[in-house]
């Protein structure tokens, strides 16, 4: 029988930290789910772990086997494409998921659905507690050690920042089915979804105490850093902005407007966001006098939001 749940976990060399994820899965309080994996070739011995987890607990790990992706974002979103749960979980391979997390996260969207009704895009995020390689706490609030805020959560904020990690989300399927249905010129798979959320359904932040270790070492392919000096400012922002400067900014650009035509697409003329779709999309063709005012009426530019790094790109 389904599950209510399918926890997405998209593997690459993770061998040292995998365990520790699968155990930590197991101990949930609330275990009406199932956890989808897909490695994407690793050469340690990840997938021998997998597979021994696989063979001990056959109803809760599930390994698909396919073609590699070749990232972590098509990784996830290939997942996506190959779930229709009811709601669905993101789980990085190396954090460590306190015993109350699914229970909290299900809690939540099941309340917003009956609020809202399922018919709607949903998705809930939490904050996360930055941890050592050896899971000892670095810091209480990734929010606050990486300058976040997690209630700027209006669409024209996500276009430029996004604010939910995707390992403390959980959305419906609704969401899930509108942002794995065309991967291929998106961006992360949790940024998307949050900014399909916000254009024609609803957010909410799962209040703390976070549920989550977000385990940092020298192998993160997306991590967490804590600036402090003035001279890290502007690699402060494109890490921010570029999941730490994997992506250069004119594919960074590139990218959201072309999610800003697809949210257009979705949203149509009669949505609320038509108006701020519509410029953003075509933000290229403005003078740079037009784009300042564009950002400062939507408060994409401002002593709080610091958001003035766009207009060193766009």
């Amino acid at each position: 029988m389904k599950k209510s749940i399918a926890v997405l976990i998209a593997t690459y060399n993770g061998g040292n930290y995998i365990e520790d994820l699968l155990n930590s899965l197991l101990n949930q309080t609330f275990q009406d789910f199932e956890c989808l994996i897909h490695d994407d070739g690793s050469s340690d011995g990840t997938q021998i772990i997998l597979n021994q987890y696989s063979l001990r607990y056959p109803d809760k790990f599930h390994i698909l086997v396919y073609k590699p992706g070749g990232s972590s974002q098509q990784n996830f979103y290939s997942l996506m494409q190959k779930t229709d749960h009811p709601y669905v979980m993101f789980c990085d391979q190396d954090d460590v998921w306190l015993e109350d997390k699914i229970k909290r996260s299900f809690e939540t969207v099941k309340k917003m659905e009956n609020k809202y009704g399922a018919d709607k895009p949903i998705a809930a995020f939490s904050d996360l507690i930055v941890a050592d390689q050896n899971l000892n706490t670095i810091h209480p609030s990734f929010f606050q050690y990486s300058d976040i805020n997690p209630g700027m959560l209006s669409l024209p904020q996500l276009m430029v920042e996004n604010k939910g990690a995707g390992c403390t989300m959980i959305i419906n399927r609704k969401l899930n089915r509108l942002a794995s249905a065309d991967a291929d010129n998106s961006i992360m798979h949790d940024w998307w979804c949050m900014q399909i959320a916000s254009a024609l359904g609803y957010i909410k932040l799962i209040p703390s105490p976070s549920e989550i270790l977000y385990r940092q070492h020298s192998g993160n392919v997306v991590g967490s850093r804590e600036f402090k000096k003035a001279a890290d400012l502007l690699q402060k922002i494109r890490n921010k902005i570029f999941n730490l400067g994997r992506a250069a900014p004119s594919s960074y650009i590139k990218k959201q407007r072309i999610n800003a035509q697809r949210l257009l697409e979705l949203t149509g003329e009669n949505g609320i966001w038509f108006g701020f779709l519509y410029e953003f999309s075509h933000i290229a063709a403005k003078k740079k006098s037009d784009r300042v005012a564009f950002y400062l009426r939507y408060h994409l530019i401002s002593p709080h939001s610091c958001k003035w790094w766009i207009l060193l790109w766009v």
